[in-house]
């Protein structure tokens, strides 16, 4: 089953020193991993034994070492999480991740390029709020954002000549989502806090789609473009899943009907000669072709 669900982009998947899972970049999943080496600093810059590191109350800092060459080093005070916690890149001293924490609790998480400046950073404050700011390789801010638990509810978005492009205000705007290099990626339409359209962008500058959305899933009609701009489908989607008609173009014109049913092909696809002229039928069921095929005469052209 076909579903297309949208969750907002967050910093790389972490995960902490303490459960020996590794964290990842952002494009690939997190996976256990095998401790290569610890080693425990006191806090006045000692090595300890790890039972000596629990007698004394675990007051320093935990330097991990895992088998897909990521070093985790993390602060504790108390036996608690305070201060710094880093991650590197793979097999590299330069910092990747850093996680500051307030006495155990998460309060901001950073995320650095490889030439060690910010990519991004989530600060946690008090009421479920949260601030986003992201930069592009340049050094240049991208864009910042105020969030009430998952809502939307400020944003100014930077050009690479830290121009302000968009803005959202009160929950309503316009998002303009840039790659690292400044190329535009996408706009997104932000209704009460919550994106309710995304328009997705060729590097010719042409959409190459239109995603609909409600409640952070696909609903309504999806639109998909040829780099040339000339329309390519139209599908219908309910609540994630493709159900209803597809219709497909070719040259620009109407080619196929396809009915779709919990993101499978099921029931009667028609074809088209000229965008209205049926001269096929196809049956499908539950995704699969049933041989079932049906031929009209066409007239000549």
């Amino acid at each position: 089953m076909k579903r297309y669900i949208f969750a907002l982009p967050l910093l790389a998947t972490l995960a902490s020193c303490q459960n020996n899972t590794c964290i990842s970049c952002e494009d690939e999943p997190v996976r256990p991993c095998q401790v290569v080496d610890e080693t425990y600093v006191h806090k006045y810059g000692f090595e300890v034994a790890p039972d000596e590191w629990e007698n004394r109350g675990e007051h320093g800092q935990k330097i991990t070492t895992m088998d897909n060459g990521i070093t985790c080093k993390a602060s504790y005070s108390f036996g608690k999480l305070d201060g710094h916690t880093t991650y590197s890149f793979p097999y590299s001293s330069q910092v990747q991740v850093v996680r500051t924490y307030s006495q155990g609790e998460l309060v901001a998480e950073e995320n650095r390029f490889l030439g060690g400046t910010p990519k991004e950073r989530t600060e946690f404050q008090s009421g479920n709020r949260k601030k986003v700011i992201h930069w592009y390789e340049s050094g240049v801010p991208q864009c910042s954002e105020a969030y009430q638990a998952d809502a939307l509810i400020e944003g100014q978005y930077y050009t690479p000549a830290n121009q302000v492009e968009s803005q959202v205000a009160g929950g309503n705007g316009v998002r303009v989502n840039r790659d690292a290099n400044g190329d535009l990626t996408s706009r997104d339409m932000i209704e009460n806090g919550e994106m309710v359209e995304r328009t997705s962008y060729y590097p010719n500058g042409t959409p190459s789609e239109m995603l609909p959305f409600r409640n952070n899933i696909v609903h309504g009609l999806r639109r998909t473009f040829l780099q040339g701009g000339e329309p390519k489908t139209v599908e219908e989607w309910q609540d994630g899943t493709q159900t209803g008609i597809t219709v497909v173009y070719q040259n620009g014109e109407k080619y196929a009907e396809i009915p779709y049913e919990n993101g499978r092909k099921h029931g009667i696809e028609k074809r088209y000669i000229d965008g209205q002229e049926l001269f096929e039928e196809i049956t499908w069921n539950d995704g699969h072709d049933t041989g079932q095929m049906r031929t009209f005469k066409v007239k000549r052209h």
